[in-house]
């Protein structure tokens, strides 16, 4: 016998036929167009409480790794697999489908975004929402570079940091894991650093006949 959640997916897939959705939004980069997570939110939600559906999503897996962005900044890069289970509220009947989202963002919401991309395409995909052209995923495309540029990036921050604890404290006290860093990736900059340290007092002495 076939359940619920089954029907209901079919009636929703029926009804989205029709019109689909639009690409409506334009990617800032790369100027293409895609449908937002607003557009399947819009065009789901009163389908889902007609037909007496609900989407409880689970994150499985989560990974973030930072990359350096194309003007010297920092970038989060988040990828997430994600089960979402379709239920029904009919009979109680379920059906998971696995799906991963990833995303970029400057702050702090990559996450976000990885989840957004990871509710969109499971729809579009579960629904086979209508809609024309190519499928795409984020309005914006940070361009990223490579990892000796990163590496710089951090240090060379850690070395405007440091130089400011330096000059407030006149001392090394408690970064010495952060000035071995440093020095190992820059021994010119370790120097400039350890300069900035207020130099000892030297007196004369009177030679003694």
């Amino acid at each position: 016998m076939t359940t619920e959640v089954f029907k209901s997916i079919c009636a929703i897939i029926g009804d989205l036929s029709k019109d689909g959705i639009t690409k409506s939004k334009t990617n800032e980069h790369h100027k293409y167009k895609f449908r937002g997570i607003d557009d399947v939110y819009n065009a789901l939600s009163k389908l889902l409480a007609v037909h007496e559906l609900c989407i409880l999503p689970t994150v499985l897996e989560r990974d973030c790794v930072e990359k350096a962005s194309a003007k010297g900044g920092l970038t989060f890069y988040t990828i997430l697999k994600v089960k979402y289970t379709i239920v029904s509220a009919k009979d109680g009947s379920s059906h998971d489908i696995v799906v991963y989202g990833e995303a970029m963002d400057s702050s702090d919401k990559s996450t976000n975004k990885a989840l957004s991309a990871a509710y969109k395409y499971a729809c579009l995909q579960t629904f086979c929402i209508p809609t024309e052209g190519e499928d795409d995923a984020d309005r914006v495309s940070p361009q990223v570079i490579q990892q000796q540029n990163l590496d710089k990036i951090k240090m060379t921050n850690l070395a405007k940091k440091l130089k400011e604890i330096i000059v407030a404290k006149k001392s090394l006290d408690g970064l010495d894991n952060d000035l071995n860093a440093i020095k190992e990736y820059n021994q010119s900059w370790y120097d400039r650093l350890i300069a900035e340290l207020p130099q000892p007092e030297t007196t004369d002495q009177e030679e003694v006949i």
